[in-house]
Protein backbone atom coordinates (compact mmCIF):
# COMPACT_ATOMS: atom_id res chain seq x y z
CA UNK A 1 0.00 0.00 0.00
CA UNK A 2 2.00 3.21 -0.90
CA UNK A 3 0.00 5.28 0.83
CA UNK A 4 -2.58 5.16 4.10
CA UNK A 5 -6.51 4.40 3.41
CA UNK A 6 -6.71 7.27 6.02
CA UNK A 7 -4.56 10.47 6.55
CA UNK A 8 -6.23 12.55 9.09
CA UNK A 9 -5.26 16.30 10.25
CA UNK A 10 -6.06 16.39 13.85
CA UNK A 11 -6.31 19.99 15.42
CA UNK A 12 -8.70 19.77 18.01
CA UNK A 13 -10.32 17.47 20.91
CA UNK A 14 -13.77 16.72 18.93
CA UNK A 15 -13.88 13.08 17.98
CA UNK A 16 -10.09 12.53 18.81
CA UNK A 17 -10.93 9.51 20.63
CA UNK A 18 -12.63 8.03 17.87
CA UNK A 19 -9.88 8.55 15.51
CA UNK A 20 -7.15 7.98 17.98
CA UNK A 21 -9.12 3.88 18.10
CA UNK A 22 -8.40 3.73 14.90
CA UNK A 23 -4.47 3.37 15.70
CA UNK A 24 -5.24 0.79 18.53
CA UNK A 25 -4.64 -2.98 17.64
CA UNK A 26 -1.79 -5.48 16.90
CA UNK A 27 0.16 -3.39 14.23
CA UNK A 28 3.57 -1.43 15.10
CA UNK A 29 2.95 2.09 16.00
CA UNK A 30 5.19 4.39 14.39
CA UNK A 31 5.93 7.84 15.51
CA UNK A 32 6.86 10.48 14.28
CA UNK A 33 7.46 14.21 15.93
CA UNK A 34 7.47 17.87 14.24
CA UNK A 35 9.55 19.66 16.06
CA UNK A 36 10.44 23.98 15.40
CA UNK A 37 14.10 22.40 14.94
CA UNK A 38 16.44 20.38 15.58
CA UNK A 39 17.98 20.96 18.51
CA UNK A 40 16.06 18.92 21.51
CA UNK A 41 17.68 21.05 24.53
CA UNK A 42 15.89 23.93 23.04
CA UNK A 43 13.15 23.55 20.39
CA UNK A 44 9.87 21.80 21.45
CA UNK A 45 7.41 19.50 19.53
CA UNK A 46 4.66 21.33 17.75
CA UNK A 47 3.35 17.98 16.14
CA UNK A 48 2.43 14.19 16.75
CA UNK A 49 2.69 12.06 13.76
CA UNK A 50 1.34 8.56 13.84
CA UNK A 51 0.83 5.47 11.83
CA UNK A 52 -0.97 2.41 12.50
CA UNK A 53 -3.06 -0.39 10.50
CA UNK A 54 -4.33 1.05 7.59
CA UNK A 55 -3.83 5.23 9.15
CA UNK A 56 -2.15 7.94 9.18
CA UNK A 57 -3.00 10.99 11.44
CA UNK A 58 -0.76 14.72 11.65
CA UNK A 59 -1.68 15.86 15.41
CA UNK A 60 -1.19 19.29 17.02
CA UNK A 61 -3.30 22.39 17.98
CA UNK A 62 -5.69 21.23 21.02
CA UNK A 63 -5.74 17.60 20.35
CA UNK A 64 -1.67 17.63 20.88
CA UNK A 65 -2.40 17.14 24.97
CA UNK A 66 -4.92 14.47 24.39
CA UNK A 67 -2.77 12.52 21.97
CA UNK A 68 0.63 12.59 24.18
CA UNK A 69 -1.46 11.22 27.42
CA UNK A 70 -3.10 8.75 24.82
CA UNK A 71 0.67 8.01 23.37
CA UNK A 72 1.87 7.56 27.13
CA UNK A 73 -0.67 4.85 28.19
CA UNK A 74 0.47 2.88 24.93
CA UNK A 75 4.07 3.48 26.20
CA UNK A 76 2.91 2.32 29.41
CA UNK A 77 1.18 -1.13 27.69
CA UNK A 78 5.39 -1.38 25.71
CA UNK A 79 3.34 -1.16 22.58
CA UNK A 80 5.63 -2.00 19.78
CA UNK A 81 7.05 1.65 18.23
CA UNK A 82 9.23 1.95 14.90
CA UNK A 83 10.55 5.39 14.56
CA UNK A 84 13.21 6.65 12.09
CA UNK A 85 16.31 8.05 13.27
CA UNK A 86 14.47 7.34 16.06
CA UNK A 87 16.75 9.04 19.24
CA UNK A 88 16.22 12.89 17.55
CA UNK A 89 12.54 11.78 17.97
CA UNK A 90 12.78 10.32 21.55
CA UNK A 91 15.00 13.26 23.06
CA UNK A 92 12.34 15.71 21.83
CA UNK A 93 9.40 13.83 23.20
CA UNK A 94 11.20 13.63 26.96
CA UNK A 95 11.99 17.17 26.16
CA UNK A 96 8.77 18.32 25.54
CA UNK A 97 6.41 16.23 27.53
CA UNK A 98 8.32 14.27 29.56
CA UNK A 99 7.89 11.25 27.87
CA UNK A 100 10.57 8.59 28.60
CA UNK A 101 10.28 4.80 26.93
CA UNK A 102 12.43 2.69 28.52
CA UNK A 103 12.28 -0.47 26.61
CA UNK A 104 13.82 -0.94 23.29
CA UNK A 105 11.95 0.62 20.06
CA UNK A 106 12.32 -0.43 16.01
CA UNK A 107 14.60 2.10 14.08
CA UNK A 108 14.33 2.20 10.16
CA UNK A 109 17.30 4.12 9.67
CA UNK A 110 19.25 1.25 11.78
CA UNK A 111 17.02 -1.47 10.02
CA UNK A 112 18.19 -0.19 6.63
CA UNK A 113 21.88 -0.17 7.80
CA UNK A 114 22.81 -3.38 9.31
CA UNK A 115 20.68 -5.04 5.94
CA UNK A 116 23.14 -2.71 3.42
CA UNK A 117 25.17 -0.57 4.89
CA UNK A 118 24.70 1.74 1.04
CA UNK A 119 20.57 1.99 1.89
CA UNK A 120 18.62 3.44 -0.68
CA UNK A 121 22.09 3.23 -2.99
CA UNK A 122 22.34 -0.56 -2.85
CA UNK A 123 19.00 -0.48 -4.82
CA UNK A 124 19.71 2.39 -6.89
CA UNK A 125 22.97 2.28 -7.57
CA UNK A 126 23.51 6.14 -6.59
CA UNK A 127 24.68 7.46 -3.42
CA UNK A 128 24.52 6.11 0.13
CA UNK A 129 21.45 7.16 1.63
CA UNK A 130 19.64 6.28 5.00
CA UNK A 131 17.27 8.81 4.79
CA UNK A 132 13.95 8.17 5.50
CA UNK A 133 12.21 9.34 2.19
CA UNK A 134 15.23 8.37 -0.23
CA UNK A 135 13.91 4.76 1.42
CA UNK A 136 10.91 5.25 1.08
CA UNK A 137 10.65 5.84 -3.09
CA UNK A 138 12.57 2.81 -3.12
CA UNK A 139 10.51 0.46 -0.99
CA UNK A 140 6.98 2.42 -0.61
CA UNK A 141 6.07 4.97 -2.42
CA UNK A 142 8.33 6.53 -5.92
CA UNK A 143 6.60 9.76 -5.01
CA UNK A 144 7.57 9.86 -1.47
CA UNK A 145 10.16 13.00 -1.81
CA UNK A 146 6.83 15.05 -3.13
CA UNK A 147 5.00 16.31 -0.57
CA UNK A 148 8.33 18.05 1.58
CA UNK A 149 8.84 19.63 -1.80
CA UNK A 150 5.48 21.01 -2.32
CA UNK A 151 5.12 21.56 1.76
CA UNK A 152 8.34 23.41 1.32
CA UNK A 153 7.36 25.71 -1.71
CA UNK A 154 4.63 26.84 0.25
CA UNK A 155 6.71 27.61 3.52
CA UNK A 156 8.99 29.92 1.40
CA UNK A 157 6.12 31.42 -0.08
CA UNK A 158 5.07 32.69 3.05
CA UNK A 159 8.35 32.70 5.52
CA UNK A 160 10.60 33.97 2.97
CA UNK A 161 13.74 32.46 1.12
CA UNK A 162 15.52 31.26 4.42
CA UNK A 163 12.73 29.37 5.53
CA UNK A 164 12.81 25.60 7.06
CA UNK A 165 10.46 22.75 7.61
CA UNK A 166 10.39 24.14 10.81
CA UNK A 167 8.56 26.98 9.96
CA UNK A 168 5.51 24.58 8.72
CA UNK A 169 3.07 26.07 11.16
CA UNK A 170 2.81 29.14 8.77
CA UNK A 171 0.88 27.45 6.79
CA UNK A 172 -2.12 26.14 9.50
CA UNK A 173 -5.03 27.94 8.76
CA UNK A 174 -4.44 28.84 5.15
CA UNK A 175 -5.45 27.07 2.02
CA UNK A 176 -1.97 25.12 2.62
CA UNK A 177 -3.18 23.66 5.83
CA UNK A 178 -3.24 19.79 3.43
CA UNK A 179 0.18 20.06 2.58
CA UNK A 180 1.76 19.99 6.09
CA UNK A 181 -1.13 17.10 6.86
CA UNK A 182 0.06 14.89 3.96
CA UNK A 183 4.00 15.26 4.45
CA UNK A 184 3.72 15.18 8.33
CA UNK A 185 1.15 11.58 7.98
CA UNK A 186 3.18 10.09 5.21
CA UNK A 187 6.04 10.42 7.47
CA UNK A 188 4.99 7.84 10.03
CA UNK A 189 3.48 5.80 7.25
CA UNK A 190 6.68 5.42 5.66
CA UNK A 191 8.10 4.49 8.59
CA UNK A 192 5.45 1.81 9.40
CA UNK A 193 6.21 -0.05 5.94
CA UNK A 194 9.70 0.18 6.14
CA UNK A 195 9.82 -1.20 9.28
CA UNK A 196 7.45 -4.29 8.29
CA UNK A 197 9.58 -4.51 5.65
CA UNK A 198 12.92 -4.59 6.90
CA UNK A 199 12.25 -6.35 10.06
CA UNK A 200 10.94 -9.77 7.98
CA UNK A 201 14.53 -9.12 5.73
CA UNK A 202 16.33 -9.21 9.21
CA UNK A 203 14.62 -12.01 10.51
CA UNK A 204 15.14 -14.00 7.64
CA UNK A 205 18.23 -12.89 6.66
CA UNK A 206 20.54 -16.62 5.31
CA UNK A 207 22.40 -17.49 8.31
CA UNK A 208 26.30 -18.73 7.17
CA UNK A 209 27.46 -21.86 8.43
CA UNK A 210 29.27 -21.98 11.62
CA UNK A 211 28.96 -20.49 15.34
CA UNK A 212 27.64 -16.84 13.95
CA UNK A 213 25.48 -14.48 15.59
CA UNK A 214 22.47 -13.97 13.40
CA UNK A 215 21.51 -10.79 12.22
CA UNK A 216 18.47 -10.12 14.19
CA UNK A 217 21.03 -10.91 17.64
CA UNK A 218 23.22 -7.95 15.81
CA UNK A 219 20.24 -5.53 15.36
CA UNK A 220 18.49 -6.44 19.20
CA UNK A 221 21.66 -5.26 20.44
CA UNK A 222 21.53 -2.00 18.46
CA UNK A 223 18.13 -1.60 19.99
CA UNK A 224 19.44 -1.42 23.55
CA UNK A 225 22.61 0.85 22.30
CA UNK A 226 20.26 2.81 20.75
CA UNK A 227 18.53 3.44 24.39
CA UNK A 228 21.93 4.04 26.24
CA UNK A 229 23.16 6.71 23.71
CA UNK A 230 20.01 8.48 24.24
CA UNK A 231 20.84 8.70 27.94
CA UNK A 232 24.49 9.36 27.53
CA UNK A 233 23.54 12.07 25.10
CA UNK A 234 21.08 13.74 27.58
CA UNK A 235 23.55 13.64 30.34
CA UNK A 236 25.97 14.84 28.24
CA UNK A 237 29.92 15.54 29.85
CA UNK A 238 30.62 18.22 31.60
CA UNK A 239 33.30 20.98 30.83
CA UNK A 240 35.51 23.38 32.65
CA UNK A 241 34.35 26.93 31.02
CA UNK A 242 37.07 28.68 32.61
CA UNK A 243 40.17 26.19 31.15
CA UNK A 244 38.94 26.32 28.00
CA UNK A 245 38.15 30.24 28.30
CA UNK A 246 41.57 30.41 29.21
CA UNK A 247 43.05 27.76 26.87
CA UNK A 248 41.73 29.48 23.95
CA UNK A 249 43.43 32.98 24.43
CA UNK A 250 46.75 31.44 24.62
CA UNK A 251 46.32 29.86 21.51
CA UNK A 252 44.94 33.18 19.91
CA UNK A 253 48.55 34.51 21.41
CA UNK A 254 50.45 31.66 19.90
CA UNK A 255 48.32 32.23 16.31
CA UNK A 256 49.45 35.99 16.72
CA UNK A 257 52.76 34.75 17.55
CA UNK A 258 53.27 32.17 14.60
CA UNK A 259 51.28 34.27 11.84
CA UNK A 260 54.08 37.05 12.96
CA UNK A 261 56.82 35.00 12.33
CA UNK A 262 55.13 33.54 9.02
CA UNK A 263 55.14 37.17 8.24
CA UNK A 264 59.03 37.90 8.34
CA UNK A 265 59.87 34.29 6.54
CA UNK A 266 57.50 35.52 3.33
CA UNK A 267 58.15 38.74 3.33
CA UNK A 268 54.39 39.34 2.39
CA UNK A 269 50.88 38.47 4.04
CA UNK A 270 48.95 35.79 2.73
CA UNK A 271 45.88 33.71 3.87
CA UNK A 272 47.49 31.24 5.41
CA UNK A 273 44.57 28.95 5.63
CA UNK A 274 44.12 29.06 1.75
CA UNK A 275 45.86 26.27 -0.17
CA UNK A 276 45.82 28.65 -3.43
CA UNK A 277 47.46 31.51 -2.10
CA UNK A 278 49.93 29.04 -0.09
CA UNK A 279 50.80 27.30 -2.93
CA UNK A 280 51.37 30.53 -5.11
CA UNK A 281 54.04 31.70 -2.02
CA UNK A 282 55.76 28.96 -1.81
CA UNK A 283 56.33 27.67 -5.33
CA UNK A 284 56.46 30.71 -7.33
CA UNK A 285 56.84 33.56 -5.41
CA UNK A 286 59.58 32.03 -2.70
CA UNK A 287 60.89 28.83 -6.00
CA UNK A 288 61.12 26.47 -3.49
CA UNK A 289 60.49 22.73 -4.44
CA UNK A 290 57.87 19.94 -3.93
CA UNK A 291 58.32 16.58 -4.43
CA UNK A 292 54.44 15.90 -4.16
CA UNK A 293 51.80 15.92 -6.18
CA UNK A 294 47.87 16.50 -5.41
CA UNK A 295 45.23 14.30 -7.24
CA UNK A 296 44.15 17.07 -8.98
CA UNK A 297 47.62 17.39 -10.09
CA UNK A 298 49.01 20.15 -7.84
CA UNK A 299 51.98 20.52 -5.96
CA UNK A 300 50.88 19.37 -2.56
CA UNK A 301 51.11 21.86 0.99
CA UNK A 302 50.26 18.70 2.85
CA UNK A 303 51.99 17.86 6.26
CA UNK A 304 54.33 15.66 5.19
CA UNK A 305 55.58 18.34 2.11
CA UNK A 306 55.82 20.97 4.31
CA UNK A 307 57.97 18.59 6.47
CA UNK A 308 60.58 17.74 3.57
CA UNK A 309 60.51 21.52 2.19
CA UNK A 310 64.50 23.12 2.50
CA UNK A 311 63.04 26.51 4.29
CA UNK A 312 61.81 26.72 8.12
CA UNK A 313 58.82 28.61 6.58
CA UNK A 314 57.63 24.89 6.29
CA UNK A 315 57.61 24.30 9.93
CA UNK A 316 56.30 27.53 10.65
CA UNK A 317 53.27 26.16 8.56
CA UNK A 318 53.14 23.32 10.85
CA UNK A 319 53.38 25.18 13.79
CA UNK A 320 50.72 27.61 12.89
CA UNK A 321 47.85 24.83 11.56
CA UNK A 322 48.14 23.15 14.99
CA UNK A 323 47.72 26.16 16.71
CA UNK A 324 44.75 27.23 14.50
CA UNK A 325 42.74 23.92 14.84
CA UNK A 326 43.18 23.43 18.48
CA UNK A 327 42.14 27.25 18.43
CA UNK A 328 38.49 26.63 15.84
CA UNK A 329 38.20 22.90 16.23
CA UNK A 330 38.54 22.42 19.85
CA UNK A 331 38.87 26.09 22.38
CA UNK A 332 36.31 27.74 20.71
CA UNK A 333 33.82 24.96 18.79
CA UNK A 334 33.59 23.38 22.23
CA UNK A 335 32.78 26.57 24.47
CA UNK A 336 30.06 27.15 22.13
CA UNK A 337 28.92 23.56 22.83
CA UNK A 338 28.26 23.94 26.44
CA UNK A 339 24.65 23.94 26.65
CA UNK A 340 23.44 26.15 29.56
CA UNK A 341 23.24 22.91 32.70
CA UNK A 342 27.35 23.07 31.99
CA UNK A 343 27.29 20.28 29.78
CA UNK A 344 27.98 19.09 26.01
CA UNK A 345 25.43 17.24 24.33
CA UNK A 346 27.04 15.51 21.96
CA UNK A 347 25.50 13.11 19.19
CA UNK A 348 26.07 9.61 18.82
CA UNK A 349 25.60 8.00 15.55
CA UNK A 350 25.34 4.41 14.88
CA UNK A 351 24.80 4.68 11.02
CA UNK A 352 27.67 7.36 10.84
CA UNK A 353 30.35 5.19 9.16
CA UNK A 354 30.15 2.15 6.62
CA UNK A 355 32.63 0.21 8.73
CA UNK A 356 30.18 0.03 11.40
CA UNK A 357 32.00 2.38 13.48
CA UNK A 358 30.10 4.86 15.27
CA UNK A 359 30.52 8.56 14.69
CA UNK A 360 30.00 11.48 16.77
CA UNK A 361 29.21 15.15 15.80
CA UNK A 362 27.53 18.79 17.04
CA UNK A 363 30.46 17.93 18.28
CA UNK A 364 32.33 15.11 17.49
CA UNK A 365 33.78 13.88 21.25
CA UNK A 366 35.02 11.05 19.61
CA UNK A 367 38.49 13.00 18.41
CA UNK A 368 39.75 14.94 21.15
CA UNK A 369 43.55 14.34 20.54
CA UNK A 370 45.41 13.70 24.08
CA UNK A 371 48.38 15.85 23.20
CA UNK A 372 46.38 19.31 22.83
CA UNK A 373 45.61 18.86 26.07
CA UNK A 374 41.71 19.39 25.71
CA UNK A 375 41.18 15.81 27.91
CA UNK A 376 41.99 18.14 30.83
CA UNK A 377 38.31 20.31 30.21
CA UNK A 378 36.29 17.49 30.93
CA UNK A 379 35.09 16.39 34.61
CA UNK A 380 32.86 13.22 35.80
CA UNK A 381 30.02 14.36 37.97
CA UNK A 382 29.63 14.48 41.83
CA UNK A 383 29.98 10.97 43.40
CA UNK A 384 31.39 9.45 39.59
CA UNK A 385 34.67 9.19 38.66
CA UNK A 386 35.89 8.73 35.07
CA UNK A 387 37.54 5.07 33.99
CA UNK A 388 39.36 4.53 30.41
CA UNK A 389 39.21 1.96 28.58
CA UNK A 390 40.39 0.65 25.21
CA UNK A 391 40.60 -2.04 23.09
CA UNK A 392 43.86 -3.97 22.36
CA UNK A 393 45.03 -4.43 18.80
CA UNK A 394 41.12 -5.83 18.12
CA UNK A 395 41.41 -5.66 14.43
CA UNK A 396 44.33 -7.97 14.71
CA UNK A 397 42.81 -10.33 17.61
CA UNK A 398 39.54 -10.63 15.03
CA UNK A 399 42.01 -11.51 12.10
CA UNK A 400 43.17 -14.47 14.44
CA UNK A 401 40.35 -15.42 15.36
CA UNK A 402 38.43 -16.01 12.42
CA UNK A 403 41.87 -17.11 10.48
CA UNK A 404 42.23 -19.41 12.92
CA UNK A 405 45.76 -18.34 12.56
CA UNK A 406 48.34 -20.42 14.84
CA UNK A 407 50.80 -17.74 15.80
CA UNK A 408 48.31 -15.19 16.66
CA UNK A 409 45.94 -16.84 18.18
CA UNK A 410 48.75 -18.73 20.67
CA UNK A 411 49.98 -15.11 21.38
CA UNK A 412 46.95 -14.00 22.21
CA UNK A 413 45.76 -16.37 24.32
CA UNK A 414 49.32 -16.56 26.30
CA UNK A 415 51.21 -13.12 26.36
CA UNK A 416 49.27 -10.53 27.45
CA UNK A 417 51.81 -8.22 26.10
CA UNK A 418 51.88 -9.96 22.88
CA UNK A 419 53.34 -7.70 19.62
CA UNK A 420 51.69 -8.95 16.72
CA UNK A 421 54.25 -6.89 14.50
CA UNK A 422 57.22 -8.10 16.13
CA UNK A 423 55.77 -11.64 16.21
CA UNK A 424 54.96 -10.98 12.22
CA UNK A 425 58.28 -9.66 11.49
CA UNK A 426 59.84 -13.00 13.67
CA UNK A 427 57.90 -15.46 11.55
CA UNK A 428 59.05 -13.36 7.94
CA UNK A 429 62.27 -13.40 8.45
CA UNK A 430 63.12 -16.23 10.52
CA UNK A 431 64.69 -14.15 13.62
CA UNK A 432 64.70 -16.21 16.90
CA UNK A 433 62.14 -15.62 19.16
CA UNK A 434 63.37 -12.90 22.33
CA UNK A 435 63.99 -14.97 25.49
CA UNK A 436 63.57 -12.10 27.68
Amino acid sequence: MRRPKHLWSLGSRDGLADKLARLQGLSPLAVDTETSGLVWSTDRVGALCLAANDTAAFIFGDALGPAMKWLANEVKRKRTLAFHNGKFDLHHLRATFGLHVGYPVHDTMIESFIIDNRGAGAITGGFDSHRLKDLASVFVDEDAHDPEKEMMAAIRRRAGVGAHKGDWPVLLGTEDEGLVTTYGGLDPWYTLQLHLQFIERIRHWPQPEGDYPSLMSLYETERWLLLALLDMEARGIMVNREFLETWRDELAIKLTKYEKRLRKLAGCEINWNSTPQLRELLYEKMGLESGSITDAGELSTDEATMKTLAHPIGQAILDYREAFKQHGSYAVSLLNAIQADGAIHTTFRQTGARTGRMSCADPNMQQQARESGVRKAYFPRKGLVFRFADYSQVEMRFAGHFANEPMLVKGFNTDPEFDTHAATAIKMFGVAVPTS
